[in-house]
């Protein structure tokens, strides 16, 4: 399955991302992500226009649900990727996927960072059997690896089973996050806007030169 991630590189010039299409589609590319601007609606209409077999995908920048939407609606994506963490929430991104759904629109999930992520964003469409494509954080960061207290494993067919937990279903794991944190003090002309909050000295890492305070 060949997925190309455009990362926006064309702006909003269809031209030049339609002259990719041919060699994609001799290749069998399933879609073409964010060829263009987020919200450049008429140049995702206008690529589709003259895609035969490959798809565009896009929405993961949606701030809104009525912005995914509109990807779908006038966009004319076959893929709508959704980030829970971005488009407001997993309700929200449920809402995306029942019109995603109406308009026989793939839905897919957006991440690539932590496990917490990636549940949030699988909620929306777990279970309908339609949409069987995710985009899962093969290589997270450290810090990524270290919110959690394990890690999904994918079976040999390419596939993983969300917990069935509370929640996200998944339990944070405050030590291993001790390394990341950070005291941070925001004050404008000596007035003390925010601090974080008090913890204690062994949760933040020894550093030269950098005394925590409790």
């Amino acid at each position: 399955m060949l997925l190309i991630d455009a990362g926006q590189a064309f702006g909003s010039d269809v031209d030049r991302a339609a002259e990719r299409l041919p060699l994609l589609e001799e290749f069998g590319a399933l879609w073409l992500e964010e060829p263009f601007d987020a919200y450049a609606f008429n140049a995702y209409a206008g690529l589709a226009a003259r895609c035969r077999t490959l798809r565009l995908a896009g929405g993961e920048a949606a701030h809104r649900p009525d912005l995914a939407c509109a990807l779908i609606d006038h966009g004319k994506v076959g893929y709508v990727q959704i980030d829970a963490g971005r488009v407001g929430g997993i309700s929200a991104a449920r809402e995306v996927c029942r019109h995603a759904q109406a308009r026989r629109v793939s839905f897919v999930n957006h991440t690539f960072t932590s496990m917490l992520a990636l549940s949030a964003s699988v909620q929306a469409y777990a279970g309908i059997e339609a949409f069987g494509l995710c985009e899962y954080p093969a290589d997270p960061k450290p810090l990524a690896r270290a919110i959690t207290t394990r890690w999904l494993p994918i079976d040999n067919d390419g596939c993983f089973a969300l917990p069935d937990g509370p929640g996200l279903g998944f339990t944070v794991d405050v030590e291993q996050l001790g390394p990341y944190l950070r005291r941070v003090d925001l004050a404008i002309d000596g007035q003390r806007l925010f601090a974080s909050p008090a913890l204690p000295r062994s949760a933040y890492p020894a550093r030269s030169g950098v005394t925590p305070t409790a």
